[in-house]
């Protein structure tokens, strides 16, 4: 019985995984997909007087990864904590180094296609950097799972909310490529402003969980 229960884990937490992930690789495909259709239909930049109209990107609080409380081991809370401060760290990467792309672009040593591309590029590398940091924690959490079988269903139901949530925040993260993309003179000088507030909110529902 035991090791039923165990197996049956062990699966629901992989297709969560798997789901989540292949959830984000489309995402990011259709995000950057429909950027390289419009740059190839020739699709005009907005003019300067529009680039405060960027729109501003909130978490709504829904995603907030909050842990069931009862039954979650503390080591499997400190693994989850650990998952989203790597996020944070990933996301500052992506804002020092699209900054430096967007000044680039702006002062015309990069193309539109080149800048693009770069984008895109990067884009493709969070999807995979996301999904090495989601079947490590995913592996961790089977092994603490495994060890005390009475947690499995906290620990599956904290997974979910965290995986869900990141992957929403990646998901943030693409749109806004595209958008960079296709309106840079929109969205140049809100991409320190961007990631600022995904930080920010990731920071709010960790410390509401």
């Amino acid at each position: 019985m035991t090791a039923e229960i165990t197996n049956a884990f062990e699966g629901v937490t992989r297709a969560v995984s798997a789901t989540n992930e292949a959830s984000l690789l489309a995402h990011t495909a259709m995000a950057l997909e429909d950027s390289s259709q419009a740059e190839k239909a020739g699709r005009p930049q907005f003019s300067p007087g529009k680039a405060s109209e960027a729109p501003s990107f909130q978490i709504p609080a829904h995603f907030a990864p909050r842990s069931e409380k009862g039954n979650l081991p503390k080591e499997a809370a400190s693994l989850i904590e650990a998952f989203g401060r790597s996020h944070e760290t990933l996301l500052k990467e992506n804002e020092n180094e699209v900054a430096n792309l967007a000044r680039q672009r702006e002062s015309e040593k990069l193309t539109g296609e080149q800048f693009g591309k770069k984008l895109r590029d990067l884009a493709n590398r969070n999807v995979a950097e996301y999904g090495k940091r989601q079947e490590k924690l995913s592996d961790d959490l089977i092994q603490i799972g495994n060890a005390r079988p009475e947690t499995q269903n906290a620990i599956v139901m904290a997974y979910e909310k965290v995986s869900n949530f990141f992957n929403q925040v990646w998901s943030k993260v693409a749109d806004f490529f595209s958008g960079l993309i296709n309106r840079f003179l929109e969205y140049f000088q809100k991409v320190k402003q961007f990631f600022q507030d995904l930080t920010r909110g990731i920071e709010s529902v960790y410390s509401m969980a």
